[in-house]
């Protein structure tokens, strides 16, 4: 059998492609573009919401086929508690929208705006499954926890890439690559630390894309100007930071 050293420990060719077997078509189902076949925003979004629960199917029917499934959420510890200051990474684009004096865009669309909520919620939960449950879970197997975190984030942030759909598209698709990469380090690392309790990043996840993105983006003309990176910069920064004193608390905190 065919066996990769990704550092510290083997990952068996077989697991590594039921892996990827499983990613790839969940991913296929679950970002079907309904918007180039309808132009009907309601038909979209059902069409969208019905394909995202398609991909949770088959998601779970994979694992239990490939034989990869382990437990989804561990006992609650109060110090599990520690993971509340990583929920300014949720509200960082409010800070420019205060810093920016941005004013309140009009707008009238709010079902548009719910449906965007809505199909949030189980791309969230599709994408934890992959990129914590499936990858970080499975590396943290095979080698230690800071190179399953690193390694997860970065296919977490690749993956990103696919949304490059112009040459002007590229600069803003870049700068969402470097943030999830950032996010993906925080949600690999609460998972772990939590006794791989898949809860904790799909809540923090689907905070960030809600506030962070949807009603910022849909309700608040702001810009990408040096404030917008300095205040993304400096929540960046503190995360990163409270990131290694959460990984030195050590195994026994989150036992």
């Amino acid at each position: 059998m065919i066996k990769y050293d990704i550092g510290g420990g083997i990952l068996n060719r077989k697991v590594y492609l039921s892996i990827a077997y499983v990613v790839c078509l969940v991913l296929l189902f679950s970002n079907l573009p309904f918007a180039l076949v309808f132009e009907d925003k309601l038909l979209i979004f059902i069409f969208s919401l019905i394909s995202e629960l398609i991909a949770l199917v088959i998601f779970f029917h994979l694992i239990k086929k490939e034989n990869i499934k382990h437990d989804f959420i561990s006992k609650f510890n109060k110090k599990y508690l520690l993971f509340i200051p990583f929920l300014i990474i949720c509200f960082s684009n409010f800070f420019v929208v205060l810093y920016q004096n941005s004013k309140m865009i009009p707008y009238d669309n709010y079902e548009n705006l719910l449906y965007n909520i809505i199909l949030c919620i189980p791309n969230v939960i599709i994408e934890e499954l992959l990129f914590r449950y499936l990858i970080c879970y499975e590396f943290n197997k095979h080698t230690s926890k800071i190179k399953s975190i690193i390694y997860s984030s970065l296919i977490f942030a690749s993956i990103h890439l696919l949304n490059i759909s112009s040459i002007s598209s590229i600069p803003f698709v870049l700068v969402q690559v470097i943030y999830t990469f950032g996010l993906g380090l925080v949600l690999s690392l609460i998972y772990l630390k939590s006794n791989n309790n898949i809860i904790y990043p799909i809540i923090l996840h689907l905070l960030f894309n809600i506030f962070n993105d949807i009603i910022v983006v849909n309700l608040f003309n702001f810009e990408w100007n040096l404030s917008f990176f300095v205040i993304n910069g400096v929540v960046t920064i503190f995360s990163l930071i409270y990131s290694l004193f959460i990984y030195k608390v050590g195994d026994r905190d989150a036992s």
